[in-house]
């Protein structure tokens, strides 16, 4: 018995050493690449209803711009966890930056790229749109920070220094 709890607690510890604390989350200058190039749509929207489907909750949206794919006035997607680790979703009202694919066994919706790491709420001031990065934002570009009426602080990128560089991107991936 000693040996097997042994065993269990050096796994543990190894498994816990090749996990990297959140503070150390890949940030969105190394993740944007890979889910720019990845996503089949990538667009700003505005939640304007959720319904359930199944297990799950589906969000209708109209789109206000659309960066990569198929324009189009309105698109579905899953605005609930398909999985304990993932933070997919939405709430009516919410104005969203989403990374899209779609699901092979589920094609009425997008889903929500890296199990809702391709989510970003926006949010307003007075004079300005911004795309709430956290820690996560590209390193080269200056964030802004945002007060929630909450008084929760958050980092945040200004829409067009975003769109701006998603564009930049996307230029860059198509020359390769």
């Amino acid at each position: 018995m000693k040996v097997l709890l042994k065993v269990a607690t050096i796994a543990a510890l190894l498994f816990l050493a090749v996990i990297p604390a959140s503070s150390e989350r890949m940030s969105v200058s190394h993740s944007m690449p890979s889910l720019a190039r990845r996503a089949e749509r990538i667009a700003i929207v505005e939640v304007i209803a959720i319904a359930p489907e199944g297990h799950a909750m589906v969000a209708q949206a109209r789109v206000r711009e659309t960066w990569k794919g198929s324009p189009g006035k309105e698109l579905f997607f899953y605005a609930s966890p398909s999985w304990p680790c993932d933070t997919s979703r939405a709430e009516v009202g919410w104005t969203l930056l989403l990374f899209l694919v779609r699901r092979p066994n589920y094609p009425s919706a997008f889903s929500i790229m890296s199990s809702g790491d391709g989510e970003f709420q926006i949010v307003k001031d007075d004079k300005d749109e911004f795309v709430v990065t956290g820690d996560m934002g590209p390193v080269e570009t200056p964030t802004t920070e945002i007060v929630r009426p909450d008084g929760t602080k958050m980092e945040a990128i200004p829409v067009g220094t975003l769109r701006e560089y998603v564009h930049d991107l996307l230029g860059s991936l198509d020359n390769k």
